[in-house]
This record gives C-alpha cells, structure tokens and sequence, in this order.
C-alpha cells in the first residue's frame, strides 16, 4: 500500500506540472491568435473589366479563396515597395564624392 501511494503522489505531481505547462502554453498560443484574428474590414470597388479580369484569373488558375488571393497580392505589393523604398545611409548623389 505505501508503494502505491507513492507512487500515485508522483504521477499527480507530475500531471499537475504537465496540466500547468499546458495551460501556460495554452494562454500563450490563444494571446498569439487573438492578435493575428481579422477584424478590421476593407471594402474594394472594382469596375466591370477589373472584375472580369478577377473571375478570369480565378478560373483558370484556380483559386478557390478570393479573399486570401486578393489580401496575399495586396500584402506582396506592399512589401515589395516597403523594400524598394526602404532608407539607406547615403543618397546615390551623395555618393559621387570625384
């Protein structure tokens, strides 16, 4: 019996460290979706050849989620020019020193 209650006294020891590093780990993944959950909204008007060319594309490439396609094209566009753009030390003139 004593065995036994050792041992029993051990695996609640560790469960009750498993269950708490879990709810840590819990707490933390829930805090990291809450900041990448979408809730702004962004309205997009488009004119007829604008929007045929969108449903073209979307059948022949077949992309099936829209919202995805337009929010990654937008987001690469982006960041493409943040990176075009981004500040550098010396302006090109500043560097013909002869």
């Amino acid at each position: 019996m004593l065995i036994n209650l050792k041992l029993t006294t051990q695996a609640l020891f560790v469960f009750s460290t498993c269950y708490i590093s879990v709810r840590k780990y819990m707490k933390q993944k829930r805090h990291k979706e809450e900041d990448l959950k979408r809730i702004n909204k962004q309205a997009i008007l488009f004119n007829q050849r604008e929007l045929n060319a969108i449903k073209h594309y979307c059948q022949r490439f077949k992309v099936q989620n829209k919202s995805q396609f337009m929010r990654e094209a937008i987001i690469t566009e982006v960041l493409r020019k943040f990176e075009a753009n981004y500040p550098t030390l010396f302006e090109d003139q500043q560097l013909k020193l002869f």
